[in-house]
């Protein structure tokens, strides 16, 4: 009893309690029992009305036989007949513990952790609906559920341990919605999960990388609240739609073809898919309404965006030249922050696409004019595709141990799909592919010829073993940051040098080098990333940057645990199926990005309810 005066008569109310009664709570308005046994009469609540040191109390004696749900969770019953537990006191369950340290002298906490649920879940196998799980047990079911349902249904079904349903999981893992646009619980999820995984102030620092992917151009009905819904239609926010409307003169709803993700990626590793938004090809103007909105949302929640990271389309490069009034390039692919005037931004185009564009443009270049669209020549010395062939076929022919054993023909011969793979193109234009260059340059009598290859080959090399370096960069001074400069000004001069051939007409100086978009990208790469190590290192000088961070690996990984998921890697799926599968990501993979390797890192999200005192939806 909370008032002292009442306590001390207790003995005078077991004249009106049952000998088989328990006090579960005891207050001076109210004094509710939970039976030991069934104890009703007609089926309903027992009430009594005392007089007890001149207070009027209600005494409840309840059976949850009978009762509401609500009212069996006031005044649990518990029949004790078949259940031979032991209430212990502290001291008690201290020594329980050390006897059980004794048996299990190694075991670590998430093993006691896990025995002591099963405990408690075998207590509570007539009403499973009663069991509480622990959240590093919700946390670890997830994980596994996410990544195999069918499996994770087989290890529950086996009996050898006791697990949660795949139906209660579903409720942690759909407590946010997922929708198109900006979705103020996906920010405040990455906001307390960012403070769980203890993100220091320089890794809310980072790039913000988007890109598109397609989608089946369906729809799908969606019941919200008993409302039906259709899911698929473009929806790139309603600044977007107006202007789409007032440009075209047409409120004509479109189904969406493609889906624009975007993603925030901090220096430290940490990563989160942030906002996604159904398309049919998003435009500059779009992209400008959209990404800026998003910084600012970021800025809201403490996380800055230095750089924004994206592939070379067309209507990225249009969103990129909106910040400029000359040439990007003469400001170092740098503009100030709309959101913060006082903070600068650099835009700049994806590693791992540059590359791709770079080996595609060598495959284009060669002597047959009906199927090479150019010939690239470098201070008088052609790069012709055709010199890989030879190369690899020297490699076959003459060493009964290969120079470099990695060479397959789908890197020389790669169909539609092979063609964006990151390694195919990497492995042709690495260290490894130089080494194996000059053995064959200096195997033949005239080995000028290769002098132009050569020549290309050392500057990839150089970006594709910067930026795959896991060492991170913590001064200005470091040496990597020079040797980019060498080679943005090598492609600079190749450049200035092919146009400027006044043999040649506009057109076939043009095809000396690589295209115009492609020169644009490694420019924009190779001035912009040491401008963003310098804005950085000025803000946090104690911090660093790791080069192999700088690309939308994860973001392309995304996309495919998106399609893996739904129907296998080759398939599109629907924005519903998006949408649906968005969280199941979020929980699989880890929150910190280890280099290269996006789906690899130290700990994993944990559901949004964890974060907040929001019920699961039934």
């Amino acid at each position: 009893m909370p008032d002292e005066p009442n306590a001390c008569g207790i003995e005078e109310l077991k004249s009106f309690i049952p000998s088989n009664a328990l006090i579960q709570s005891l207050s001076p308005d109210k004094l509710e029992l939970a039976l030991l046994s069934s104890m009703y009469v007609n089926g309903n609540i027992v009430m009594m009305h005392v007089i007890f040191c001149h207070q009027h109390w209600d005494l409840k004696v309840r059976d949850t036989t009978s009762t509401c749900r609500t009212c069996q969770h006031i005044c649990f019953q518990k029949d004790y007949s078949d259940d031979h537990t032991v209430e212990l006191s502290e001291d008690d369950n201290k020594d329980m513990m050390e006897i059980f340290n004794l048996c299990f002298p190694n075991a670590p906490h998430e093993m006691k952790k896990i025995m002591q649920s099963q405990y408690e879940a075998l207590g509570k196998q007539s009403d499973k609906r009663g069991i509480r799980w622990d959240k590093t047990i919700i946390s670890l079911c997830l994980s596994l559920w996410i990544r195999s349902p069918k499996t994770y249904e087989d290890l529950r079904d086996s009996e050898f341990l006791i697990l949660p349903s795949g139906r209660q999981l579903r409720k942690y893992k759909n407590i946010v919605p997922q929708e198109s646009g900006i979705n103020k619980d996906v920010f405040r999820w990455m906001y307390e999960a960012g403070n769980q995984d203890k993100i220091p102030a320089n890794g809310r620092r980072g790039l913000l990388i988007h890109d598109e992917t397609k989608l089946q151009d369906d729809l799908v009905m969606k019941m919200e609240n008993g409302i039906p819904k259709l899911v698929g239609w473009v929806d790139c926010g309603p600044e977007a739609t107006n202007m789409r409307i007032l440009k075209e003169g047409d409120v004509t709803q479109k189904v969406a073809s493609d889906v624009l993700q975007i993603y925030f990626l901090g220096y430290t590793g940490f990563r989160w898919p942030i906002c996604h938004f159904p398309t049919t090809g998003v435009t500059a103007s779009e992209l400008y309404i959209t990404i800026w909105k998003i910084i600012s949302e970021l800025q809201d929640w403490g996380f800055y965006v230095d750089c924004i990271l994206q592939d070379g389309g067309s209507a990225n490069r249009q969103f990129m030249n909106l910040h400029f009034t000359g040439l990007p390039s003469d400001s170092c692919f740098i503009s100030c922050n709309i959101v913060n005037p006082t903070r600068l931004i650099a835009f700049t185009q994806d590693f791992s696409h540059i590359v791709k564009k770079i080996r595609n443009g060598i495959m284009k270049s060669g002597n047959n004019s009906s199927v090479h669209t150019r010939k690239l020549q470098v201070k008088g010395q052609y790069i012709l595709w055709q010199q890989w062939h030879d190369m690899v076929k020297w490699d076959r022919m003459t060493n009964s141990r290969l120079i470099n054993h990695k060479i397959t023909d789908a890197h020389l011969f790669p169909d539609s799909g092979e063609k964006m793979r990151n390694h195919l193109a990497e492995e042709m234009l690495n260290a490894d592919a130089l080494n194996l260059m000059k053995c064959y340059k200096s195997s033949l009598a005239n080995g000028s010829v290769l002098d132009g290859a050569v020549a290309l080959l050392e500057q990839t090399s150089a970006m594709i073993a910067i930026f795959r370096d896991n060492r991170p960069i913590r001064e200005m001074a470091d040496e990597r940051l020079a040797v980019l400069g060498k080679v943005c000004k090598w492609f600079q001069e190749w450049r200035k040098e092919a146009l400027s051939n006044e043999e040649m007409c506009r057109a076939e100086r043009n095809k000396c080098i690589l295209s115009m978009e492609c020169c644009d990208d490694i420019e924009s790469l190779l001035l912009s990333f040491p401008k963003v190590c310098q804005m950085h290192l000025e803000e946090f000088p104690s911090s660093s940057i790791v080069p192999a961070r700088f690309n939308s690996d994860i973001i392309e990984n995304h996309f495919c645990q998106q399609r893996g998921i739904h129907n296998g890697n080759a398939t599109s799926m629907t924005y519903y199926e998006y949408c649906s599968t968005q969280n199941a990501i979020i929980l699989g993979q880890s929150l910190k990005s280890k280099g290269r390797k996006s789906n690899t890192g130290l700990c994993a999200a944990k559901p949004f309810s964890f974060y907040t005192n929001r019920p699961l939806k039934r």
